[in-house]
């Protein structure tokens, strides 16, 4: 499933959706001999900053030889920024379905009292880790949607400073 969220959660049955490269073109970023051929660009959000910074380093270092991959990135970080904020949102209202469920799971075991069995008892606890893996999937939507509203700050100073 394509998206803006890590492999772990697109594994695990995550979101869908997210902004590739138009028409599937690579964009290339040239610098010398360099060549850097991307794909796709929801993978900036999976590198670590200081290697996305180097890579736009070397982009904006020939800035004349790379006017269409910037112009690609320009256009890609805010609607990135908007596809991780509807993956925040989406996140969470799995979350708010995971722990309702969760609840109704334990009151209806609370009801048996002692009497419960273990297949309730069971489905409890499986309800319980499902709720935890939803918490989790929301922190990390939440972080990724951090890490792209940095990328694109450090973005538009690069930029600047490229301009002048």
């Amino acid at each position: 499933m394509p998206g803006l969220l890590p492999r772990a959660i697109r594994r695990s049955g995550g979101l869908q959706g997210g902004v590739t490269v138009p028409d599937k073109q690579p964009i290339t970023i040239k610098n010398g001999t360099y060549v850097a051929n991307i794909h796709d660009l929801n993978r900036l959000l999976e590198w670590t900053l200081k290697n996305t910074c180097d890579l736009w380093k070397t982009m904006f270092g020939a800035a004349d030889e790379n006017a269409e991959a910037i112009r690609v990135i320009r256009e890609w970080l805010p609607n990135a920024i908007k596809q991780t904020a509807d993956d925040v949102i989406a996140c969470l209202e799995a979350l708010r379905e995971e722990r309702s469920k969760a609840e109704a799971l334990r009151r209806n075991a609370a009801a048996f009292g002692s009497a419960v069995t273990k297949v309730q008892l069971s489905a409890c606890k499986k309800a319980l880790r499902r709720v935890k893996s939803a918490d989790e999937n929301v922190r990390v939507a939440a972080a990724t949607q951090q890490k792209a509203k940095r990328l694109q700050e450090i973005f538009t100073e690069m930029a600047v400073k490229a301009e002048n």
